[in-house]
């Protein structure tokens, strides 16, 4: 009687689809974290059709989503490659932490999503700078686009502490910095590693993540040899699993890609390198 009605909630997760719970499970969860539902149940008959090619953002963000969504794959990862480390030049010019090139893809993705699902789609980031500036352009970039379809409500901008015990169908997870910092002022990843198993886990449906985890994944690696210790070890297995497993990059692509557009698929991810 205890293993049938109460044992399943020690292991097992309602709110993400399989595979999405594998790499929190992976690098957090000592692998024992499974899902009871599969994605392929989440994301069937989910699609509704294409967001109107409103502007360049939009269309290929609409492009990214249906092609997930009607080949049940509810994971998309998207790196945009930019000369320099994300929120950088914001911060030294104007005192924010912003990236205008994730708010781009975060809102057009999310607008995507909501319209092409027709369900609740969140945008999590790490810092309020960046939600308030995406949230902004949402809403002077497709608010009427929105509005015209009956939409506006299910678009939602938030921080990811704010996220806590929270969940939406649909999860567009813009990363903070993924770069280390130093040993006195780790940045906010570094600072609490656990920051990234809450943004990959307030999924129902379909999970994107915009920015750039294998330099995550090469940040973690070296602050453990630096500090001579495993503290960033979840975050290094949680991106492996993601990239190599899901989304079927090779282990040598983690450090090194061709200098230009790239795309990987895996069974039930699919991986953008936008150059």
């Amino acid at each position: 009687h205890l293993k049938d009605e109460y044992y399943i909630l020690l292991d097992r997760t309602y709110r993400l689809p399989a595979p999405t719970e594998k790499p929190i499970s992976e690098g957090y969860y000592s692998g024992l974290l499974h899902a009871l539902f599969q994605s392929d149940q989440r994301l069937q008959n989910l699609w509704q059709g294409r967001v109107p090619p409103e502007d360049i953002w939009l269309s290929k963000a609409g492009e990214i989503v249906e092609e997930a969504i009607t080949t049940l794959r509810p994971l998309i990862i998207i790196e945009p490659s930019t000369p320099y480390p994300a929120y950088q030049v914001s911060e030294e010019e104007k005192g924010i932490l912003f990236d205008p090139l994730r708010a781009k893809l975060g809102v057009a993705v999310a607008v995507a999503l909501a319209y092409s699902t027709g369900v609740s789609t969140y945008v999590i980031a790490p810092y309020r700078d960046q939600v308030m500036q995406m949230r902004l352009l949402c809403q002077r970039r497709y608010g009427d686009l929105l509005r015209r379809a009956g939409l506006a409500s299910l678009v939602k901008f938030t921080t990811v502490h704010k996220m806590l015990g929270g969940e939406a169908d649909n999860i567009v997870a813009v990363l903070g910095k993924e770069y280390f910092g130093s040993e006195e002022s780790p940045t906010m990843h570094f600072q609490e590693p656990e920051l990234l198993n809450v943004q990959l886990s307030r999924h129902r449906r379909v999970l994107v993540v915009i920015g750039d985890l294998r330099m995550l994944y090469r940040q973690a690696g070296e602050a453990d040899k630096r500090l001579k210790e495993r503290k960033y070890e979840c975050m290094r297995k949680t991106v492996e699993t993601m990239l190599v497993e899901l989304a079927g990059l090779k282990q040598n692509e983690l450090r090194a890609l061709p200098r230009e557009n790239v795309k990987r698929e895996g069974n039930k991810a699919v991986y953008y390198r936008l150059y």
